[in-house]
């Protein structure tokens, strides 16, 4: 007998203290999503999402809940609306890439603002690294670091036919600083890591990429130069180095760059490691269905620890006309590890450049993709 009211005893306390979470999430989500859809930058023509939060903020003034089915109901409700709603915005109606509608308030914790990988899926071997909110920014850092291999993504059921941009602020060291800097000088440093969306994907930009990544540097001065009253370049950003690129048949090159989260975060701050793919969703031959984007590297290519820290996701509707960098993507540029990038006149390069690239996959399929 005994046995049985302790048992009773603690099916009740336990569902006692599930109403109770489900009643704090609750409170959590309604001002959550009330603040969201007051910093919307259209007027949506579904409303649904606010009857909901009108209701639930009812009930949590007046503490008064029917049952936890109309609790999780009103849960559910938020979660489910929250896409039509965005979807429903009169700037989409006039988006296009000139002007894009932006619909970043799908991603959940894109600017990774706390300092974790909260509302991401992850699937990883090896190594995560430390994420961290950057100190001096509006916004945090993600990383992996000497992961054997990751997937970090979000999916949405569904989005509105037309055109859309997505982008992370990336980068993807080769490995440690002297890996790089010796696959670099003899060609054969490249990103497995790549910013996709379903099987379409793009190679985020190298650590040297001085392409929109690294800054382009100044041979150093001599103690002889500077003795005689040359100045040495001054960094650029707060808690970068320069690094010297050696190669054996031509010239050495400079770049400032870091191996810090702080450091990766003020340049990210001064426009720098912007990593970007272009995909449409029900037009030509366009996404259905689910869409899942992310970040993912299938392949660690160096022995020693490479590092692969990223921030700032970004999603915008760019309207129902075809942009003309969305022409090679849609062509069928699927994932796969990156066995070779090439310029458009044939020269093998380390990482995707400014205009037409000719990428050649490890699976033998070769395709172009435009960086604009």
């Amino acid at each position: 007998m005994t046995t049985a009211i302790n048992k009773l005893a603690e099916a009740i306390a336990y569902t006692e203290k599930s109403g109770d979470l489900i009643i704090n999430q609750l409170q959590e989500l309604v001002p959550m999503y009330s603040e969201k859809l007051n910093n919307l930058e259209g007027i949506p023509s579904d409303q649904t999402i606010q009857g909901i939060i009108e209701e639930a903020d009812a009930a949590i003034g007046s503490d008064n809940y029917e049952s936890n089915a109309q609790i999780e109901a009103w849960i559910k409700g938020l979660k489910d609306n929250w896409l039509a709603c965005v979807l429903s915005m009169d700037i989409l109606d006039e988006a296009s890439i000139e002007a894009p509608a932006n619909l970043t308030t799908l991603i959940e914790n894109a600017d990774f603002i706390a300092g974790n990988k909260n509302g991401w899926t992850v699937e990883q071997e090896g190594n995560a690294g430390g994420d961290a909110a950057a100190a001096s920014q509006n916004f945090g850092v993600a990383e992996f670091w000497g992961a054997t291999s990751f997937d970090i993504y979000q999916t949405l059921p569904t989005l509105r036919n037309g055109y859309y941009r997505l982008s992370v602020d990336a980068l993807y060291r080769y490995g440690g600083t002297g890996s790089e800097l010796s696959a670099v000088a003899n060609g054969t440093a490249f990103s497995p890591e790549v910013l996709y969306v379903n099987n379409n994907g793009v190679p985020v930009m190298l650590w040297s990429n001085i392409e929109g990544g690294a800054y382009k540097a100044e041979a150093p001065k001599t103690a002889e130069e500077i003795e005689a009253g040359a100045v040495d370049e001054e960094a650029p950003v707060a808690n970068v180095s320069r690094y010297t690129v050696a190669p054996t048949d031509s010239e050495p090159w400079y770049f400032w760059s870091t191996n810090d989260k702080t450091g990766f975060a003020n340049m990210v701050a001064d426009g720098r490691y912007h990593n970007e793919i272009f995909f449409s969703y029900g037009v030509e031959n366009g996404i259905s269905g689910e869409v899942r984007f992310g970040l993912k590297k299938e392949q660690k290519p160096s022995s020693d620890n490479d590092w692969c820290p990223f921030t700032n996701f970004k999603l915008e509707y760019l309207g129902t006309t075809a942009p003309s960098a969305v022409e090679s993507i849609n062509a069928g540029a699927r994932m796969a590890a990156i066995e070779a990038i090439y310029t458009i006149d044939g020269r093998r390069t380390n990482a995707l450049r400014r205009g037409i690239n000719i990428v050649r996959n490890a699976d033998g399929q070769v395709h172009k993709v435009l960086v604009k």
